[in-house]
């Protein structure tokens, strides 16, 4: 059945395209007739007609498999764990973390599309909506149950629970009882009127509650649940010291030809502790942490530092929860954890982060400019979205911590966090001998704990690193770092 084309363009490949659709017309068009993997078939599958779609299960029937329909079971599941919401047909992008608000079921005419395969192959796809946020789709559920098991005797009530008797005018419905109980108090009253106090309250609910971006397990993902308190200090803060930037997004992907350029300026950055512009920039940065510092301790927070063996956190969710529920958050001591070796007479002659910061942690212990930087640097950088400590969650850290620094102090913490961590990260020893980054699984691959150690060193990185993403002058999807995506 396979037809070897010598192009797109040729007759051939345009009749394979038009009777099976592109995905799989490539495919057949050079594999000769050869079973696919399930990765393959899951892209050959996506036809964009229901016609094509059938015709295309009828191939792969033909082929040397005969479990085409646990072929596509497991297309589905393959589809949902790469981080979709959703099964995604008829040229629909994957969204792998879906933003608040993102449609979290099936859109109609996909949903149409996959019950006309189940009605020609039997029930082998699962339409059911897949919950991303259960505190949401509780309320929603209760709302449009109560509205179709209430009794309304006005017009209004009459004709949403009319509605509210169809699945496909479900989410309509729900956005617009939502959209008028937080649109004003004269609207607000109209509803009460109408619908009852009891489902305008669970609407206002429902609002706050789809605006939280949904929690995973602790540890398993890039974002745990964040502290709320963290945002309002961080802006009382900015606002105090008129730094007006804007609160900047989740970042869920990192451009690695970007963090490969920031890894290199680190690398040949000069040691310039003496440089005036050098020394000031530093010396900025630790004032305005310190200054940060007292605004935490302000409103109860509390640093400690570790003495114990190993990490004091098994993980970015667990030390947040610290922050969270005791209101506390332990540090590495600076003295043991300054680089690979110890701290020498010289780097503490150089380094304004060395010196003594006249603060002490709950136990009595002095603590230097660094250790409040670190304490300060994961309580704004990582307790604000909630991020991980992995290299993406330190992009997220910098870009939330950068945004409460004036310029200059900025590119002393971008040396000091983004710089070191994309050495760490992307720098040589992480590529090969043409200087493409090593994947995981193959050789030459160092894990997190075989990587070095960032010199430690004085200095400022070139301006564009410390701009903050929105001042590049790039545009940039949502999640993604400046400068495209790799």
């Amino acid at each position: 059945m396979a037809v070897i084309c010598p192009n797109k363009n040729s007759k051939e490949f345009k009749a394979l395209a038009e009777t099976f659709g592109s995905n799989l017309a490539e495919s057949l068009s050079i594999r000769n007739g050869e079973v696919p993997s399930i990765e393959e078939a899951a892209m050959m599958l996506r036809g964009s007609k229901v016609s094509q779609f059938k015709k295309s299960v009828g191939y792969l029937q033909n082929t040397k498999s005969n479990s085409v329909l646990d072929l596509m079971s497991n297309m589905f599941k393959i589809v949902q764990k790469v981080g979709n919401e959703y099964f995604v047909v008829k040229g629909s992008r994957i969204d792998e973390n879906p933003s608040v608000g993102a449609e979290k079921e099936i859109h109609t005419p996909n949903r149409k599309f996959l019950n006309a395969i189940n009605e020609s192959f039997g029930k082998i796809f699962n339409v059911e909506k897949i919950s991303a946020n259960a505190e949401a789709d509780a309320l929603a559920k209760e709302i449009i149950d109560d509205v179709k098991n209430g009794e309304f005797d006005n017009l209004y009530g009459m004709t949403y629970k009319r509605y509210s008797q169809d699945p496909e005018m479900h989410d309509t419905l729900l956005k617009e009882i939502v959209e008028q109980s937080i649109g004003g108090e004269s609207t607000r009253n109209e509803l009460e009127n109408a619908l009852g106090p009891d489902i305008v309250r669970k609407a206002m609910q429902y609002d706050e509650a789809s605006k939280r971006k949904a929690v995973a397990e602790d540890g398993k993902r890039l974002f745990s649940e964040p502290n709320p308190n963290t945002a309002i200090l961080s802006k009382e803060y900015k606002t105090s010291k008129g730094i007006t930037v804007p609160e900047g997004t989740e970042i869920y992907k990192l451009n690695s030809n970007y963090s490969k350029r920031i890894a290199d300026a680190f690398q040949s950055m000069e040691h310039t502790p003496n440089d005036p512009i050098v020394r000031q920039a530093y010396q900025e940065m630790v004032d305005q942490t310190i200054e940060q510092y007292k605004r935490i301790a302000d409103a109860g927070y509390k640093v400690e530092i570790y003495d114990g063996s190993g990490e004091p956190y098994k993980n970015s969710a667990e030390m947040i929860k610290d922050v969270r529920e005791n209101q506390h958050l332990y540090v590495l001591p600076t003295e043991k954890e300054f680089g690979s070796e110890a701290i020498t007479d010289q780097q503490r002659k150089d380094n304004p982060l060395l010196k003594d910061s006249k603060i002490k942690d709950i136990n009595g212990k002095s603590l230097l400019n660094n250790d409040v930087f670190r304490f300060v640097h994961d309580f704004f950088g990582h307790t604000e979205r909630g991020n991980s400590f992995g290299a993406i969650g330190e992009e997220n850290a910098w870009d939330v911590h950068a945004r409460m620094y004036t310029d200059l102090a900025r590119r002393a913490m971008t040396t000091e966090t983004r710089g070191q961590n994309s050495w760490v990260n992307f720098g040589p020893h992480m590529r090969d001998s043409e200087g493409k980054l090593i994947k995981k699984g193959e050789p030459g691959y160092k894990s997190v704990t075989e990587r070095p150690f960032a010199e430690q060193k004085i200095g400022l990185l070139p301006e564009e690193f410390s701009q903050l993403p929105e001042d590049i002058g790039v545009e940039r999807p949502a999640g993604v770092t400046p400068l495209g995506d790799t």
